[in-house]
């Protein structure tokens, strides 16, 4: 009886708990409602735009990448503040260091509500933005690979809104080198054409995403990543790695930790097929993480990978190394300029190494990689994440190896074209003469 009992409640209980659950999501959504919102972030703006009486415009103003464990926001943050210089404000959502290049001129502001939440904080940060952007110079937000909805939908349609806000009040606005899938958000390309309306500009990094932004009626100008402008090289860490050190001939390899979470694929399986195949050539592997943020962290697909080649190596000759920890851009490009070829799943790791003339063999997951590669004659070092990517990246592998002297020239050739297209990020701001600080 008393478990008839129990089971009677349990089930009366249950679609009541169901009910709160539904009602709470309904609830989530609205508050996060961006086009509700839209309207409200006006106001709240346009509050901080009247609140500070008119002042002389004295700094140029950037609303940073996520910067979470993520060496490819921090190259792109670095490689801006290194090409304007001072005087400069960069907004961040949390407090993270200021890239240093030589001036203390450059000032850390924190808006932690401003572009990922709703509520009264958020509009808080709104109307702290619209204080700053009266006095700024210049209004650039970093559009990386968030603007098109496919990872945060209110993140892609907040860095637009942001660069609208600024564009709508006369001062200028751009959105710097970004991404654009096929497939994107409808809320996000609404609010990248409001964005581009108002006067915008938008920079586009590669002309594959070019191309579908313009199909979809926009007007963007073409550039490349902002990373491809700095050649800081720091060989401190790198100094420590046995291959690097006695100039032993590796490969540069890369497992994206986004991959494993989302598809449903054995990566490591996948990878030691080409690691294998990288050995047998005579080659040295260093597995390097590109991103350590929450589930999509790399450091635990590479040591997945370490677990799984292990049976190939020996005590005393180990020949494949593992970097345990994220360094720093200036790091891993004087890493990256001494490898042979660079297999990553994570795009930045690719620029990088096609920064300093290296092949890259690229895993891409979202149709924003192949107008990178276009750049340098490498759309066939695509690889598609499924089941048989091994193979694929050994038939990529071989065939560049095969030319290596070749490809390396060819890339060689084609970098000064892609560092001015990366140069034009910036155009019309004033550039630093520390920017090509080595």
């Amino acid at each position: 009886m008393p478990t008839e009992n129990w089971r009677e409640r349990f089930i009366i209980v249950m679609p009541f708990h169901d009910y709160i659950r539904r009602v709470r999501r309904f609830a989530s959504r609205v508050r996060n409602s961006i086009v509700a919102l839209d309207r409200l972030d006006e106001v709240a703006f346009s509050l901080g735009w009247a609140s500070r009486a008119a002042a002389h415009r004295s700094r140029h103003l950037a609303l940073a990448p996520s910067r979470n464990g993520n060496i490819g926001d921090e190259a792109v943050t670095e490689s801006f503040v290194a090409l304007v210089g001072e005087p400069l404000a960069i907004i961040d959502h949390r407090k993270f260091p200021v890239p240093v290049v030589g001036t203390a001129s450059v000032e850390s502001v924190v808006l932690p509500h401003l572009l990922f939440r709703a509520g009264l904080r958020h509009y808080r940060d709104v109307w702290r933005f619209g204080r700053l952007v009266r006095s700024a110079l210049s209004v650039s937000v970093f559009g990386t690979d968030v603007m098109d909805g496919a990872y945060s939908v209110r993140e892609s349609v907040m860095r637009s809104r942001c660069a609208r806000l600024a564009a709508v009040r006369g001062i200028p606005a751009r959105v710097l080198g970004f991404s654009w899938n096929g497939t994107p958000a409808p809320t996000a390309l609404r609010a990248l054409h409001a964005a581009c309306d108002a006067g915008a500009q938008l920079m586009v990094r590669d002309p594959h995403s070019a191309d579908r932004l313009r199909v979809a009626g926009l007007t963007v100008t073409d550039v490349a990543d902002l990373a491809f402008a700095d050649d800081r090289l720091d060989s401190t860490r790198a100094a420590g790695l046995r291959p690097w050190a006695e100039r032993t001939r590796f490969a540069l390899v890369n497992v994206s930790g986004l991959i494993a979470e989302r598809l449903d694929v054995d990566q490591a399986a996948e990878h030691t097929e080409m690691v294998r195949y990288l050995l047998q050539r005579g080659f040295d592997v260093v597995l390097v993480p590109h991103v350590r943020t929450g589930r999509y962290d790399d450091l635990l697909a590479c040591r997945e990978l370490m677990s799984r080649v292990a049976p190939l190596l020996t005590e005393s000759d180990p020949r494949v190394h593992l970097v345990d920890d994220l360094w720093t851009p200036a790091q891993i490009r004087a890493l990256a300029d001494r490898a042979a070829i660079t297999v990553t799943g994570r795009m930045h790791l690719g620029v990088i190494s096609l920064s300093r003339a290296v092949p890259v063999v690229i895993v891409a997951t979202q149709g924003k990689v192949s107008g990178l590669l276009s750049l340098f004659g490498l759309e066939k070092n695509l690889v598609v994440p499924n089941t048989g990517m091994g193979g694929a990246m050994v038939a990529a592998i071989d065939r560049t190896l095969a030319d290596l002297a070749g490809v390396r020239a060819r890339l060689a050739d084609s970098l000064p074209a892609v560092r001015g297209l990366a140069l034009k990020n910036v155009a019309g701001l004033r550039v630093s003469t520390r920017s090509r600080q080595s």
